[in-house]
């Protein structure tokens, strides 16, 4: 009977970024990346010195290009200028301040627990006399790698580091191991409260394809033992010698290493060494889980400082969906969230995410609406050729999908079977297992929806639901939002504070924003632009907030010219973009382009 110890999954690449005395690693899981400040990045940068949008990494098999997308500054490969070129693992590429390399990862081992066909042939303890004796020489003059001692020293004295995972600790530990020890064959584990063992990390220098079979008993005797031990096993008629050496206290994990040189130091000189290995290795671990804590504490904190944040802790009439999402934290179940188009769907979805075990994993928003309907499928599951859509960037964290039913019929049942199942079917590709929270934003109950919705994913979603009232319900929010918008829209061109006169802020309180707090940012944002350095007037609102009842200048609008002019008012606010005037106003765009045409808007 054999049983697959549980392993950590990654990609085989991923960037290291050093900025401002920080480091941080961002798997790459996909084909194509956008670097740069702007928060929609795939990889956003906190460096002044880096454009919105500075360069966009391209893949193909193992090769990745880089070319410029207009930053200021040009990029530095190697210390040299260049707008395009080859990233490649050890070089250097320079955006600003911000210095990034390619780092390729270590193949993973498979780890089998092997129940029987074990046979202990010999076992060599680290003598108590030999215990106390320092070790003579940690960093000897044998045969080791130079360049791997190096780049593993390099990684432990990283000040404030973010490695982006404990799994990313783990393998340099595991490779300064097996260099110090002459071993070419290992794995670094933690035992988990069940008692089973998670692999952090393995490598295998001569062969990665062939398992590493751990026999049952090696892993009880372990949790017993405090101090490493020389072991040798009859595995299959494979005479197998390894050094084992316990995470103390408790013991919380383990290093098996095997497969020595010729010159490996062997008995009681490689138990001392071991030792001195086991000591570093648990306290560079316990540093990396606090380091992990704090940085989901930080994560936390820092949604408490954004837009969306405030926006659901300053409204009124969101206090008991806040309640109630709370009391959903603990549960994996998709949830639905049910308001009318603008209202802080996603805001709330975010709020969530920020109340989880890990605030710190990936929050990813995928608005169907937005989405060609010949894409959608692609944007959201992936290919299976590289680009793993939304639902590999949100994985370990929480997907946000509003307007499901503008999705393809074929994609909403694929959707409620990676639900229901927790897998994705890539075709040739193959399964992969999907770790998610799905949060879906709908205008109505699923079954109300035009177009229809699949009866499958109305059954997967339609579990958990939570009504998001509309900003017309409770003037107040009206005042607050107002307050808090104007706030974040930062000073007037004077460097004073934007005021709003009493006249447009009772005009504000009269209308019924249909198309709720979305549109009252609009709004805001354009009266602000007129208005400059003089207070807000009511002169400077839309017509239709302006006069509330439809009436302008004695003139009772219609119901299509009130649309006309939102739509056209919506166009002019984000530029003339179709695809974000269409999100904004929460409809397909094709559904936009009708009423640009019916309506005759300029574009």
């Amino acid at each position: 009977m054999e049983n697959r110890i549980q392993q950590p999954t990654g990609a085989s690449y991923r960037l290291v970024i050093f900025s401002d005395s920080t480091v941080r690693t961002v798997p790459l899981v996909g084909d194509r990346w956008v670097v740069g400040r702007a928060e929609d990045c795939e990889v956003c940068l906190r460096d002044p010195t880096v454009s919105r949008r500075h360069i966009v990494i391209e893949r193909s098999g193992d090769q990745f290009r880089f070319r410029d997308m207009g930053g200021a500054n040009p990029a530095l490969l190697d210390g040299k200028p260049t707008r395009t070129g080859v990233l490649a693992p050890g070089s250097t590429l320079m955006l600003g301040l911000t210095r990034i390399t390619l780092d390729h990862r270590q193949p993973r081992v498979r780890v089998v627990q092997d129940q029987n066909h074990t046979v202990v042939v010999a076992c060599e303890q680290l003598a108590a006399q030999a215990a106390a004796r320092p070790g003579t020489r940690i960093l000897g003059s044998r045969d080791l790698d130079p360049d791997a001692v190096t780049k593993v020293l390099e990684c432990l004295e990283w000040p404030l580091a973010d490695l982006g995972s404990i799994d990313d600790c783990a393998e340099p530990l595991l490779d300064l191991a097996l260099n110090l020890t002459g071993r070419r064959r290992g794995t670094l584990g933690i035992f988990q409260p069940t008692g089973a063992l998670r692999c952090l990390a393995t490598i295998d220098r001569t062969d990665p394809d062939r398992e590493l079979h751990l026999p049952a008993q090696l892993l009880r005797d372990v949790r017993a033992e405090q101090l490493p031990f020389l072991i040798t096993h009859n595995n299959r008629g494979e005479s197998v010698e390894r050094l084992v050496v316990p995470l103390v206290p408790t013991p919380s994990g383990l290093l098996v290493l095997e497969d020595p040189r010729k010159d490996a130091p062997t008995g009681q000189e490689v138990l001392r060494l071991a030792r001195a290995i086991g000591s570093v290795t648990t306290q560079r671990l316990a540093e990396t889980e606090q380091r992990l804590r704090l940085r989901e504490e930080l994560t936390r904190l820092r949604f408490h400082g954004t837009s969306a944040h405030a926006t659901v802790m300053v409204s009124n009439r969101l206090q008991e969906v806040r309640r109630q999402l709370r009391e959903t934290t603990s549960l994996q179940l998709p949830l639905l969230l049910i308001g009318t188009a603008g209202t802080e769907k996603e805001d709330l979805a975010r709020y969530l995410h920020s109340q989880s075990r890990d605030p710190g994993a990936a929050f990813v928003s995928f608005h169907c609406a937005a989405m060609p309907p010949h894409r959608a499928e692609d944007e959201l599951f992936g290919n299976g050729r590289g680009h793993g859509g939304a639902l590999a960037k949100a994985h370990g964290g929480t997907l946000y999908l509003e307007r499901p039913e503008l999705l393809p019929e074929h994609a909403q049942e694929r959707l409620a079977t990676t639900i229901r199942e927790g897998r994705i079917d890539l075709g040739g590709a193959g399964v992969v297992p999907v770790h998610v929270r799905f949060v879906v934003g709908t205008d109505r109950p699923l079954a109300e929806l035009a177009p229809p919705v699949c009866p499958s994913l109305i059954e997967v979603v339609g579990g958990l639901q939570f009504a998001v009232p509309p900003l017309r319900d409770d003037p107040r929010d009206v005042q607050a939002l107002a307050d808090l918008l104007l706030s974040e829209m930062g000073p007037d061109p004077d460097n004073q504070p934007r005021r709003l006169a009493d006249k447009a802020r009772q005009a504000l309180l009269e209308y019924s924003w249909p198309g709720n707090v979305r549109e009252l940012r609009i709004v805001l944002e354009a009266a602000a632009a007129k208005a400059g350095s003089d207070e807000i007037q009511q002169r400077h609102l839309p017509d239709a907030v302006r006069e509330p009842n439809g009436v302008v200048g004695g003139n009772v609008l219609s119901l299509e010219e009130i649309e006309k002019r939102h739509v056209r008012e919506v166009l002019a606010r984000v530029g003339g973009s179709r695809q974000k005037a269409a999100a904004l106003l929460g409809i397909a765009v094709s559904t936009l382009y009708e009423k640009v045409k019916r309506y005759n808007i300029d574009p």
